[in-house]
C-alpha cells in the first residue's frame, strides 16, 4: 500500500530539518543539507505526499513533537491538527527521547519509544529502537545457534548502580522537578533511578540456583559509546549467552530489546508496564520470557521453568525466530514496510496503488 501524506514546509527552517524533520519527509525533501537522502529511497515506495488535505489517508507534523515543544510552537501544531479535524483525519505525530509525549489534540497517530500501557491512548504505538545488525558487522551476517544448555544462560552488559549512590537518586528527582516545571507536553522522567531497579533485577537473577548469570556492569551509559572495545565486550556477551535481560532505562523501553532479537538471542522481557512495537500484529511473549514486574521475587524460576519446557530443536528455532521477527518487523526498512498496519488498526483507510 502507498500511504497518501499531506504536510507542510513551513514549520521550520531548512537549518533545523536535519536534526527535526521526520524521517518520512527527509526521505522526499532531503535534511537541508547535502546528505543524500537516497540512502532512504525505499520510504517514497511506501509514503507519497499530497497538496490537499481531502486527498490524504493521513496528516504528518513535519517535525518531531519535541521540537515544537522547546521552540514554542505548539500552536502551530494546534493548528494543522484542527484544519485535518476538519476533513475527518489524523494527525501522524513522532516524539523522540526517552520522556512520554503528551500530545494536546485528540485525533493523533502518535509514535514514540516510551509509552505506559496503562495510561495509553487508542491510537499510540511503539517505535522500535533503529539498531545495529551486529551479526552482519560480527559475524559476517551468520547466525551463530547455540544448542541447549542444562541450565539457561543469561547475559546482562550495561550500566546498574546496585549501591545507589545518593548523587545519582538527587540527580533523578533533579530531572523530574526540572522536567515538570518545564513543560506539560511530557511526562517527567521516574523518581526512582533506573539504574538502581535493574540492579535490583540483576541481583535476584544471581541470587537463583535455577540460572547461571554473566553479568558485565558498568558504571556508565554506553548507548553512544565510542570505545570499540566496549561495543566489542557487549556483542560478546549478547553471542556468548543464550538469554538476555532487557529492562527499561530512563524512558519506559528497552533498546537491548531489538538488539537480543537481532543476535538471535531470547530477550528476558520485564514488562514495567510497556508497550513494544507491533503489539497489535505480533504476540511477543512467544519470543521472550516475560516476567511482570510483580514477579521479580520468582524471576529465575520463570526462566528456567521457560527454558525447561523448550526441547533442543525447539530452543534452536526459537534463536532463528527472535532473528526472523527482527529482520521482518523491527529493521528500519522493514518497520516502514509494514507501517500502513498501524493505519489498518487504527481503521484508517489507505490507497492499495
Amino acid at each position: 500500500p502507498m500511504i497518501r501524506i499531506y504536510t507542510e514546509d513551513n514549520h521550520a527552517p531548512r537549518s533545523d530539518w536535519r536534526s527535526n524533520l521526520i524521517l518520512i519527509l527527509k526521505a522526499h525533501w532531503g535534511d537541508g543539507t547535502d546528505w543524500d537522502r537516497d540512502s532512504i529511497a525505499y520510504l517514497r515506495d511506501h509514503f507519497t505526499l499530497t497538496g490537499s488535505i481531502g486527498d490524504a489517508d493521513i496528516v504528518a507534523l513535519p517535525m518531531a513533537w519535541n521540537y515544537y515543544v522547546s521552540r514554542q510552537k505548539v500552536r502551530l501544531a494546534l493548528d494543522l491538527a484542527a484544519r485535518a479535524d476538519r476533513f475527518g483525519k489524523r494527525v501522524m505525530v513522532w516524539s523522540e527521547g526517552d520522556n512520554s509525549a503528551r500530545v494536546p489534540f485528540e485525533n493523533l497517530l502518535l509514535f514514540q519509544y516510551s509509552i505506559q500501557r496503562s495510561r495509553r491512548r487508542r491510537f499510540e504505538y511503539a517505535r522500535s529502537p533503529f539498531t545495529r545488525d551486529y551479526v552482519a558487522q560480527y559475524f559476517g551476517g551468520q547466525l551463530t545457534l547455540r544448542p541447549k544448555p542444562p541450565k539457561p544462560v543469561i547475559g546482562f552488559c550495561g550500566q546498574a548502580d546496585a549501591e545507589r549512590p545518593l548523587l545519582l537518586h538527587l540527580r533523578a528527582w533533579a530531572r523530574n522537578l526540572q522536567a515538570r516545571l518545564q513543560t506539560v507536553y511530557f511526562d517527567p522522567p521516574p523518581l526512582t533511578l533506573p539504574t538502581a531497579f535493574r540492579a535490583e533485577v540483576l541481583r535476584r537473577l544471581e541470587a537463583s540456583s535455577h540460572v547461571t548469570t554473566r553479568f558485565i556492569i558498568r558504571s556508565g551509559y554506553s548507548g553512544r559509546q565510542t570505545d570499540q572495545a566496549a561495543v566489542d565486550e557487549y556483542v560478546r556477551n549478547l553471542h556468548d549467552t543464550d538469554y538476555t535481560v532487557c529492562m527499561r532505562g530512563w524512558g519506559n523501553y528497552s533498546i537491548r530489546f531489538p538488539e537480543t532479537l537481532s543476535m538471535g538471542r531470547i530477550p528476558i522481557f520485564v514488562d514495567t508496564d510497556c508497550v513494544l512495537p507491533y503489539d497489535f500484529k505480533i504476540d511477543w511473549k512467544q519470543y521472550c520470557v516475560w516476567v511482570d514486574e510483580s514477579e521479580l521475587d520468582r524471576i529465575g524460576e520463570i526462566v528456567a521453568a521457560f527454558h525447561e519446557r523448550l526441547s533442543p530443536s525447539e530452543f534452536t528455532d526459537l534463536q532463528r525466530e527472535c532473528r526472523r521477527i527482527w529482520e521482518d518487523y523491527l529493521t528500519q526498512p522493514q518497520f516502514f514496510k509494514h507501517f500502513y498496519l498501524h493505519l489498518e488498526d487504527a481503521r484508517i483507510p489507505v490507497s492499495r496503488s
